[in-house]
C-alpha cells in the first residue's frame, strides 16, 4: 500500500542502478555503531540530531553490485539465526510460565486442589508468610560505587534478573571490613528489587549462589535470608517469579512522587508463600523449573554469540577486510575468536 514518512526520518533514494539499498542499511548501521563517522555534537537540544546536510556529505563505499548483494546475504543469514533463537527463547519462556502455573496449583504430583487466600493450591500444601520463613530482611549499602575493580563487588538492580544473577556490568565499593560484613551476601540469600520505574521489574528476585566472592548488595535491593530447613531459596524465587507471585508483589507496591514504584521490608514480610509438606517436594518443583531455565540460558548464550558474530562480520564486511564473495567458515571462526581488527 502507499505509505508516507514523517519529518523525523530521512529518505534516501538510489539514483544509480548498481546500488543494493540493504547494503547501505548495513553500512549506516556500522557507521553509527562502529566506525565513529557520526560522532560529535548534534543540535542544541538534548536529542541527538542527524541533519540532512551532514548525511548528504557522507562519503560511502561503492563495491560491485554482486559484492553488495553477497554482503546482504551473509549478514542476513546471521540475522535470521538470531531471530530463530529469539523465537526459541520466547517459546521456552512460555513453556516455563505454563509449567509454573501447573506446579504451583497442582504440584509435581498433579494432586487435587483447594481454595486458599491466594487462590487454588495443591490440597496437601499450606500457606505461610514470608516473615515466618525468614530470619533476616535488610536493605543494601548506599556506599558510592564505581566501575573501578577495587574493593568489594556490589550487586545492583541491573544484576538482578528473574530467578538469576547476571554478573555483568559490575560496580565496586570501598568499605571497611566491619562495614562490608553487614552487607556481605551468603549462599542462598534472596535478593528483591525494591524500587524501579518499570512496575513489572519491581519484586524481581534471584538467589545468590556464590557467583562472586565477597559480594555485597546495593540499597535498591532487599536481602531476605530464609530458614532453609523450611524453605528452599530457589523454590521461593521461582514462586515469586511466577504470574501469581508477581501479582502479589505488585499489589503491595507504593507509587512515588518521582514516577517510580517502591517496596519496603514490611511489604516483603507480608508476602504469602505456598509450601509443600516436605523440602523434597520443593526440590522436585525446583528441578523441573531449573531444567527449563538451563535451556533458556543455553539459547541466550547462543544468541549472544550470534550477536557478537554479526557485529564482527558487519565491521569486517563493510570495511572490506573480509570479502563477502569469498567468505568461508574460517573467516567466521576468526571473527568469533576475536582475530579480526574489530574483535581485537
Amino acid at each position: 500500500e502507499p505509505m508516507a514518512f514523517q519529518n523525523h526520518l530521512h529518505r534516501l533514494r538510489p539514483i544509480i542502478e548498481d546500488v543494493e539499498p540493504r547494503f547501505y542499511v548495513y553500512f549506516l548501521q556500522s557507521a553509527f555503531t562502529q566506525l565513529g563517522l557520526f560522532e560529535g555534537t548534534g543540535n542544541r537540544t538534548t536529542i541527538p540530531n542527524l541533519s540532512r546536510s551532514r548525511l548528504a556529505a557522507l562519503e560511502v563505499p561503492l563495491p560491485p553490485l554482486d559484492e553488495q548483494r553477497a554482503t546482504v546475504v551473509a549478514l542476513g543469514l546471521v540475522r535470521k539465526a538470531i531471530r530463530m533463537h529469539e523465537r526459541i527463547i520466547a517459546s521456552a519462556q512460555n513453556l516455563k510460565r505454563a509449567a509454573m502455573r501447573e506446579l504451583f496449583t497442582r504440584g509435581p504430583k498433579r494432586e487435587e486442589q483447594k481454595e486458599s487466600e491466594i487462590g487454588l493450591i495443591p490440597k496437601s500444601w499450606n500457606i505461610s508468610s514470608l516473615a515466618s520463613m525468614s530470619s533476616r530482611l535488610q536493605y543494601g549499602t548506599s556506599a558510592r560505587c564505581t566501575h573501578v575493580p577495587s574493593g568489594y563487588p556490589v550487586l545492583r538492580i541491573p544484576n538482578i534478573q528473574r530467578q538469576r544473577i547476571d554478573p555483568e556490568n559490575l560496580k565496586y565499593c570501598l568499605l571497611s571490613p566491619s562495614e562490608a560484613a553487614r552487607f556481605r551476601l551468603g549462599v542462598g540469600d534472596l535478593l528483591f528489587i525494591r524500587t524501579n520505574g518499570v512496575l513489572q521489574r519491581l519484586g524481581d528476585c534471584a538467589v545468590y549462589s556464590g557467583e562472586l566472592a565477597n559480594a555485597l548488595f546495593a540499597s535498591y535491593l532487599i536481602r531476605v535470608r530464609l530458614r532453609r530447613e523450611r524453605v528452599a531459596p530457589r523454590f521461593a524465587a521461582h514462586f515469586f517469579g511466577s504470574e501469581l507471585g508477581n501479582r502479589m508483589i505488585i499489589a503491595r507496591v507504593t507509587p512515588a512522587a518521582d514516577g517510580k514504584y517502591n517496596l519496603n521490608t514490611g511489604a516483603i514480610n507480608d508476602l504469602s508463600l505456598p509450601l509443600p509438606p516436605s523440602l523434597e517436594e520443593q526440590h522436585e518443583v525446583v528441578a523441573v523449573l531449573d531444567e527449563v531455565d538451563r535451556k533458556i540460558d543455553l539459547q541466550r548464550r547462543i544468541r549472544a554469540i550470534l550477536d557478537d558474530l554479526f557485529k564482527a562480520m558487519l565491521y569486517e564486511l563493510i570495511t572490506g577486510n573480509i570479502r563477502a564473495k569469498n567468505l568461508d567458515a574460517g573467516d567466521l571462526f576468526s571473527c568469533l575468536r576475536g582475530e579480526t581488527r574489530y574483535g581485537n
